[in-house]
Order: structure tokens, then C-alpha cells, then sequence
């Protein structure tokens, strides 16, 4: 009873931080949170995360398949979902299945052939991890947007601003997938308990063979009369309660059949012995269904929400103030007469180069989640099948802040190679192209300098253009500057296709350092006013 009451508590806690960072649009939760995402499996072994994949290994033969039913969060998930199904129809419905083995090492073996081979996606769709992240990032999170500015819009016209408004930015790809599995894998922990982990789940196998070895395991006292109590809670499906036996690859630890022997005959202990006993004389008793046990709850108090980083409102605010103004003023707006197809998509700062992006990524989608600009989606066919889901950057919904590395901080696969302010100023992630003929300047005879005004780096200047008495003045490129942050084609009031645009370098270069405004000395006589 002690045991589980204490694998529910961790559970629940691991799982509501591991929640609360993918839905934290204010960084109330410091980045360094994001450790506890490298504690998961697969981005632990893919990030090379020798540490944390010795503790894990260390934990599983001492512990068995703790892992699975505490520390990830697909896991905890179904945990909650069959403890209310349960709850729902006050009895437990389990029974012993044979294990899929040949099922079970066939997932595990052409994932990992496949990763290694250059073709992730396998792996990206079934990794408990990434599926998670997904879920958190493209349905949970943006529930909690929507309720979040609910709130603002109710306390902002009472007078209090300690809640803002945020942009709804969502991909219908990503929620699509990220709803599909979420019903599917729903579906079989409402129905089957535990069964996809060990059928379809590549950690939870394994991890499973690993717990073979497990030094503490479950296992049965001789006075057992195989009532099949134990059996009947078990959402692994792993123990036979008639013939006393317990696949120890399937067992998750979740303790729910030590809660459910009336006769304390079944104990968590040192392993490593017989615990296989001849079947009882008497015949087996029937399981009568037992009461559910909940799940600890826990409340989760209502805090205002505020910003720990400055530029995360610089951002904001500057990404309102811009789109109103671009949109407001009828002038600066166009209708392009060229289109383009950009060659390459741009892959987020610190992933060195699409090859080496593509072999580290599983999509967990942490990247897209906490980017303050939502600029990072989910690609779609950008980076074709095999970088499906994958992140890359597009300028629809902002620009990327020149000194923001947060995408790089907090990836678990080193997908994303963490990198300073200053390294991220001379980090050439793509280089902008200028189209004369859909430039309003070109097209409308009117200024603009829109795109020159926001770059930061002096990639983008203006020169005088066409006949001088009209004052005009046209953007002109120098790629070489460009650092690829967007802020030119975010601004740029051309559609459906703009002047001026971003594409990606397959392999990030180094951008020449900015260019420095000279400076002019006046001399005033007197006041200036």
C-alpha cells in the first residue's frame, strides 16, 4: 500500500512539471526544468547522455520497469485514463495475456534500423516521449492559450494587465496527428490497460528485457491460493494468478496487485529466487471485482502569470504593434506579381545542418512550445517523409528575437546544439532574397523601408531609387550579413508572396558581423529647441 501511494505521488508530480514546461508560455518555470526531459529513454540515449542512461539502466535492474510508470508521461497518461475507466465502472477487468514477443523485437529492431539508416520516423511516431510532447504541444497547449486570454480579455476590462493576450498559433497537421494518437493510445489504455506499452511502445520493450534481471521484483508467497485477485488489477496483463507466474518484461511496477491480495500472499521483494509454485489442490476461486483506487489528487493553485524575460515582452509587443501596423496602414500593402518556391526550409539555430538536425530530432515538439515567437512548426512536407513532424521555422506569425537561444536550450537530443547570444549573432541559419518586382517601392511608386528598419545585422539598406525628385528608396541585399531571423519577410506587407523572404541553408554558415552605423558629430550652437 505504502509503495504505491508513493509511485503515484511521483508519478503525479514528474508528470505535472513535465506538463506545466511544455504549456509555460511565461517561463514561470525555469529552463532548467528542461533537464528533466532528458531523463526520457530515447532522447537520452540519441542526446548521448551517458549519465543519465546509466541511471536509467541501474534503476530498471534494480527496481524493474520503474521508469514506465513513473517517470514517463505517456505512461502516467494511460495511468490516468484506465484509473478512470475503472473508477467509471467500479471494477477491474484484466486478465492474463500471452506476451507478442516476435510483435514486441520486430518494433524495436526496424526503428532502430531505420533511425540509424537516416529514416526516423518510425521512431519519431512511437517514441512515448516525443507522443507526449506532441500532445501537450498541439492540443493541451493551446487549450490553455485560449483560457489564459479568456482570463486576460475578464481582468484586463477590470483593470488588472497582470494577464495578456497571446496569438493563437496552431498547425492542423500537428494537431491532427497529435489527436489521432492521443485517441488511439487513449482508447487501448480505456480498454487494455497497459497493452500498448508493451506491445507497440520500443522503450517499454526495452526496458523489458532488461527488467528480466530486476534484483527487487513482485513475486508470490507459497500460501497463495491463486483467488486471481492480483491478476484481475493487473494493467499490465502480465500476471497469471491460477498458475502463480509474472512475466517480469511486462511488469511496470505499478503495485496495484500488492493492494489488491486480501491475504498479503503476493510481496515487491528481493528477487532473483523461485517464485513459481504448484497449483493449489482446492479449485481457483472467482476475482470478484474491487473498489478503484484513485489516483492521488493534487491542487494546483491559480497564480497570475508574468514574464521572467525581458524580451519575451519586447517580443509580444513588438509582434502586435507590427502586425497592426502593417495591417492598418493601407499604403504599405501589395498584391505580389512574382511568385517563388524557397528552396530549402529553415532549420532552427544549433542545428548545424539539416543531416545532422534530422538524425537527432524525435519531434517532441519542446522546441516548438516554448519559441516566445512562435515562429517553430511542426514540418509537414517541408523536409519530405522522413522529416515529418520534425520543427522548422516559418515567418507567418513573427521573427526570431536576435537574442533568443531558447529553442537551443532545452532540446533533450542535442538536436539543437546549445549556443551563446554571441554565437547565435554570427549563426547563419538562411539568407534573404529580394524580388524588385514585388516590392511596392517598384510596383506602387510609394516608400516604404519597412524590411531595412527591422534587420538587424545591416543585411537589408536602402538606396535611392528611380527618379531622384521623388525620394524613393529601394531595399538592397547583401547576404553575407544575413543571420536569417526573418524580421525583413515577417514585415514585409506584400502578399501572397513578399519582396523580400528568408531560405534556408542546408548547412548553417557564418554570417559577417554587423554592420556598424557611422556616426556624425553636430555641433549646436545653442538649445536644440
Amino acid at each position: 500500500m505504502t509503495l504505491k501511494r508513493i509511485r503515484v505521488a511521483l508519478s503525479v508530480i514528474i508528470f505535472a512539471v513535465i506538463s506545466f514546461f511544455f504549456l509555460d508560455f511565461a517561463e514561470i518555470m525555469p529552463l532548467q526544468f528542461h533537464v528533466l526531459m532528458q531523463f526520457q529513454l530515447v532522447p537520452a540515449i540519441i542526446g548521448f547522455h551517458v549519465a543519465i542512461i546509466a541511471f536509467l539502466l541501474v534503476l530498471t535492474i534494480l527496481f524493474g520497469r520503474v521508469y514506465c510508470s513513473s517517470i514517463c508521461p505517456l505512461g502516467v497518461m494511460q495511468d490516468i485514463i484506465s484509473w478512470y475507466e475503472n473508477r467509471r465502472h467500479k471494477k477491474r477487468k484484466y486478465v492474463y495475456r500471452k506476451p507478442r514477443n516476435l510483435l514486441r523485437y520486430a518494433i524495436v529492431t526496424i526503428s532502430v534500423v531505420t533511425f540509424i539508416a537516416g529514416f526516423p520516423l518510425l521512431l519519431n511516431l512511437i517514441d512515448p516521449y516525443s507522443i507526449y510532447g506532441r500532445i501537450a504541444g498541439n492540443i493541451l497547449k493551446p487549450i490553455y492559450v485560449a483560457g489564459n486570454n479568456l482570463l486576460a480579455l475578464i481582468v484586463n476590462a477590470m483593470g488588472s494587465y497582470k494577464l495578456y493576450l497571446l496569438p493563437f498559433v496552431y498547425s492542423i497537421g500537428a494537431f491532427a496527428l497529435s489527436l489521432g494518437m492521443f485517441l488511439f493510445i487513449g482508447w487501448m489504455a480505456y480498454k487494455f490497460g497497459r497493452r500498448y506499452c508493451n506491445t507497440i511502445c520500443p522503450v517499454g520493450t526495452v526496458l523489458g528485457f532488461v527488467s528480466k534481471f530486476s534484483v527487487f521484483r513482485v513475486m508470490f508467497r507459497p500460501e497463495c491460493n491463486a483467488c486471481g485477485l492480483c491478476e484481475f488489477n493487473c494493467k499490465a496483463e502480465c500476471l497469471d494468478g491460477e498458475n502463480r507466474k509474472i512475466d517480469y518484461s511486462r511488469c511496470v511496477s505499478c503495485f496495484n496487485c500488492l493492494k489488491a491480495c486480501k491475504r498479503s500472499s503476493i510481496y515487491y521483494g528481493f528477487g532473483w529466487k523461485k517464485t513459481t509454485f504448484a497449483a493449489p489442490s482446492k479449485p481457483r476461486k472467482k476475482a470478484q471485482p474491487q473498489p478503484v483506487t484513485a489516483f492521488s489528487q493534487t491542487t494546483i493553485e491559480n497564480k497570475p502569470l508574468k514574464s521572467s524575460r525581458r524580451f519575451f515582452f519586447v517580443t509580444a509587443i513588438s509582434t502586435i504593434v507590427i502586425g497592426i501596423k502593417s495591417f492598418a496602414d493601407k499604403k504599405l500593402s501589395g498584391k505580389s506579381k512574382k511568385s517563388f518556391i524557397k528552396q530549402h526550409a529553415i532549420t532552427p539555430p544549433g542545428a548545424i545542418g539539416l543531416t545532422h538536425f534530422q538524425n537527432k530530432c524525435t519531434a517532441c515538439h519542446l522546441c516548438v512550445s516554448k519559441c516566445p515567437a512562435n515562429i517553430i512548426t511542426p514540418a509537414i512536407t517541408e523536409y519530405g517523409l522522413a522529416g515529418f513532424m520534425q520543427p522548422t521555422i516559418k515567418f507567418e506569425n513573427g521573427f526570431c528575437n536576435y537574442d533568443c537561444t531558447i529553442c537551443t536550450s532545452v532540446c533533450p537530443n542535442h538536436a539543437l546544439q546549445a549556443i551563446s547570444v554571441e554565437e547565435k549573432h554570427a549563426l547563419q541559419v538562411g539568407k534573404v532574397n529580394f524580388i524588385l518586382e514585388n516590392c511596392i517601392v517598384h510596383s506602387q511608386n510609394s516608400n516604404c523601408g519597412a524590411c531595412a528598419e527591422h534587420c538587424p545585422t545591416g543585411a537589408v539598406v536602402m538606396k535611392p531609387f528611380g527618379n531622384p525628385e521623388d525620394a524613393l528608396t529601394i531595399p538592397e541585399i547583401e547576404p553575407d550579413y544575413c543571420v536569417g531571423c526573418g524580421a525583413c519577410e515577417y514585415i514585409c506587407p506584400v502578399r501572397p508572396f513578399r519582396a523580400i523572404y528568408i531560405d534556408g541553408n542546408p548547412v548553417h554558415q557564418k554570417a559577417l558581423p554587423p554592420k556598424q552605423e557611422k556616426k556624425t558629430d553636430i555641433k549646436v550652437d545653442d538649445f536644440g529647441f
